[in-house]
């Protein structure tokens, strides 16, 4: 894909429509003074709810989310202490919701898709391959981000299409002028005033700066970096540009007899490198983001065979996924009769390509068109209120389709109770397997809520049940292109069972305790109980777990917060994670059967330790596995020691840090 080209066509069209905008705002200025605006009936669902905002089927996240244990200042770390969601792996972000594979979540930035924004995107995978949906940091500051939106199924047309989840980006917040050194990075930021307004964000990270210098980490140098820039060249109109580079560099054991794995004898070299530029527009009525982003991955591993040789593994492997997209969201507020109408447009054009030194390569070029309305309207009868959110979106992919939602929202006195529904096609990543063109995925999802509260937030219990179906590629071909199965079995991508279509189903219930008392005492429960798995499988004919199926997920968190007499601030926060334990799926090439095995329960305890004084210095200690308890990870077969391995996740993690603000 012609890159220059694009952002040409991407530049043109922007121009376009904020000319048709610029020559609407005289009518918008007229119009708004009729304007009677729809807002959410909506109950806070937390006491500490500057952590969290939950509405619908939408979480978010804010600035102080970081105070929860634990997190290491990446929001899609703090999404682990709500309901549905768990992670893969200790390694990396991978946001596991409701059971569905972490592969199914998208990433955007004011609702325009991008690409996988995390460095070290291999970190925790069975097959050391890169993701395409997590890593083990993420790439964009927390110090920039205004709002971490996290939309599960069912939501509303005026999100991306995703068979999980969306998580959404908005960096519409002042920065500020700091310095922040810790264990895991340094990181220093600016906001300049006047007119155009700049914000800059630089990270390094520490372990990266100490290898420089020539320390030595069990052979293995990870680096990361990356820059963040947001000009807001008037009050309308912004630039957003984002881009990093991270490595791990894994060097050989030259004795065969210091090694205890294969890996002691591999010399492995990561390289990740990505960028994300836009531009948006924000009116008063209408909205525009055009994005263009970019992601090569590489990998490659050299076995010297004069220390070992074996026929089940290659003395060189190489590996690259590599992924360009160009997206648009935008949409137009209008007022009809009683309520609010946005009607709104999306587009995508993606290259994708898969290579191995195992098999052909696969590559994919196309894109999707995405209409929209969606039709906000409130009203009340005496003490009861209702509102109701009907939406529509017309979605050309192969050819086109008609995707309705609807959420309605009954509340009274301190109950309120919503439905949500949604119907959705969405876009895969490879289009063309073995010569075949295959369809979009279709996906169909409920749920239901009920919350009540009492007065002043001081006690809330939150419940729903969810059901999510969807057709997708067949439950094994996804599992090799996103490496969560070790690639160079010698796959065979004209086998027609991996052209097959499968069917996910996922469904569940929540449940959720708040309670606050005096003196900056919070407590927060909750549960989650739930089933996913495959079925209509072609190479077995009963229903298979995810690999995620964990059936269900605990979370407990406590937070004290204290001044000192001088008004310094202290805030302790702990969390308790479990969810069950998860499958490893393989499928036995030779014997062609399928071998489906459970790992042991998972849990965690985490814990932040924080300290604000005179305003502008800040020193936390986030402590991840508190107890040093090692669950399990995945099963490996290692060649080198010939026999299965179960490899363990990590053990205790402290990360200390200090801020100055200037």
């Amino acid at each position: 894909m012609n890159i220059t080209k694009s952002l040409v066509w991407l530049v043109f069209l922007f121009s376009f429509v904020n000319v048709s905008a610029q020559e609407n705002a005289e009518l918008d200025s007229i119009v708004e003074a009729f304007e009677i605006k729809v807002e959410p009936i909506e109950l806070i669902h937390h006491p500490i709810q500057k952590h969290f905002s939950f509405s619908q089927n939408k979480l978010e996240i804010n600035q102080s989310s970081r105070e929860l244990a634990a997190t290491f200042d990446d929001p899609s770390r703090v999404l682990y202490r709500h309901t549905g969601i768990s992670i893969a792996n200790d390694q990396n972000n991978s946001i596991v919701y409701r059971g569905l594979p972490s592969e199914f979540v998208k990433w955007s930035i004011d609702g325009a898709e991008i690409i996988n924004p995390n460095h070290l995107s291999n970190a925790g995978r069975l097959s050391d391959q890169s993701s395409p949906s997590a890593g083990g940091v993420l790439a964009i500051p927390f110090e920039v981000v205004n709002k971490f939106s996290f939309y599960g199924n069912a939501y509303g047309p005026e999100q991306i299409n995703s068979v999980s989840a969306v998580s959404d980006f908005n960096f519409d917040i002042d920065g500020n002028n700091f310095f922040k050194v810790g264990l895991l990075g340094m990181e220093a930021g600016f906001q300049t005033k006047g007119k155009v307004k700049v914000k800059g964000n630089f990270r390094y990270s520490t372990v990266g700066l100490l290898s420089d210098f020539g320390v030595n980490f069990d052979g293995e140098s990870i680096k990361f970096y990356d820059g963040f820039v947001k000009a807001d060249i008037t009050d309308k109109i912004s630039f957003v540009g984002v881009a990093g580079n991270s490595t791990n560099f894994h060097e050989s054991l030259t004795n065969i007899e210091d090694a205890t794995q294969l890996k002691d004898l591999q010399e492995i070299d990561f390289e990740s490198k990505f960028f994300i530029a836009g531009i948006k527009y924000k009116g008063e009525k209408y909205n525009h983001s055009f994005f263009v982003s970019q992601r090569n991955s590489n990998r490659t591993s050299r076995l010297d065979e004069s220390l070992f040789q074996s026929p089940e593994i290659s003395s060189f492997e190489s590996f690259s996924r590599n992924i360009e997209k160009y997206s648009y969201n935008g949409y137009r507020k209008l007022k009809m009769g009683e309520g609010d109408l946005n009607v709104g447009m999306q587009f995508l054009l993606f290259y994708s390509e898969l290579a191995s030194e195992n098999f052909e390569s696969l590559n994919e070029n196309n894109g999707n068109v995405k209409v929209y309305a969606n039709y906000k309207y409130l009203t009340n009868l005496g003490d009861v209120n209702f509102k109701i959110e009907p939406g529509l979106a017309i979605v050309h992919i192969d050819n086109f389709n008609f995707n309705p939602s609807l959420f309605a929202q009954i509340s009274y006195d301190k109950f309120l109770l919503d439905f949500n529904y949604a119907c959705k096609n969405v876009q895969k990543e490879f289009n063309q397997i073995g010569g075949i063109s295959r369809d979009s995925d279709l996906v169909e999802s409920y749920s239901i809520s009920l919350k009540y509260q009492l007065p002043k937030q001081k006690f809330s219990i939150n419940t729903r049940m969810f059901y999510l179906k969807t057709q997708t590629l067949n439950y094994l071909l996804q599992s090799i292109l996103n490496g969560t199965n070790k690639l160079g079995e010698g796959y065979d991508f004209n086998d027609l069972s991996l052209r097959d279509e499968s069917q996910i189903d996922s469904k569940g219930i929540e449940l959720m305790i708040d309670k606050s008392w005096s003196g900056g005492w919070y407590a927060h429960a909750n549960a989650t109980f739930f089933d996913a798995q495959y079925s209509n499988l072609t190479f077995s004919n009963i229903e298979v777990n995810t690999n995620e199926n964990f059936k269900s997920i605990y979370n407990f968190v406590f937070t004290k917060e204290f001044y000192s007499k001088r008004n310094n601030k202290w805030v302790v926060n702990l969390a308790y994670h479990q969810r069950g334990g998860a499958y490893q799926n393989t499928y036995d090439w030779i014997e062609g059967t399928f071998v489906e095995r459970r790992l042991s329960a998972y849990y965690r305890i985490d814990a932040r330790f924080q300290y604000n004084w005179n305003s502008k210095n800040t020193l936390t200690l986030d402590i991840q596995n508190l107890t040093n308890n090692l669950n399990d990870a995945y099963y490996f077969y290692d060649a080198y020691l010939n026999k299965e391995v179960l490899q363990k996740q990590l053990g205790t993690i402290p990360i200390l840090s200090y801020k100055r603000v200037f």
